[in-house]
């Protein structure tokens, strides 16, 4: 597949769904967007923000990390020291984890194989 398309945001990082058939791309402003990868192009399929309900990060934060546990759910690591599990069906936010504050570097979580264990710097 040859195809390429602009974003306005800094991209953070970038994981594949499981099936191989989508990808996830984080910004520098908390947003997540998912494409859809078809035979010869890319197409955008929708959006969502990992972000606080109130606070200095009520916008969204830089998102470090996107690990997925199955095909419907991912870990996102954003740079407001929260781990979040979300939905990738629909950018549902499911439990958010709290940890050290860290606004600089790019920390990320991992899950371990079970799904039962958080790891992160």
């Amino acid at each position: 597949m040859k195809d390429f398309f602009n974003l306005a945001d800094k991209i953070t990082c970038v994981s594949f769904f499981p099936q191989g058939n989508q990808i996830a791309i984080g910004t520098i402003n908390g947003k997540i967007n998912i494409y859809d990868l078809l035979d010869q192009t890319v197409r955008y399929n929708y959006s969502f923000t990992c972000r606080n309900r109130v606070g200095k990060n009520s916008l969204g934060t830089k998102v470090t990390c996107i690990a997925f546990i199955n095909k419907k759910n991912a870990i996102v690591t954003t740079c407001d020291s929260c781990v979040r599990l979300i939905s990738m069906n629909d950018g549902k936010n499911l439990s958010k984890y709290k940890g050290y504050e860290n606004e600089d570097s790019m920390i990320r979580a991992s899950v371990d194989l079970s799904s039962d264990v958080i790891i992160s710097g």
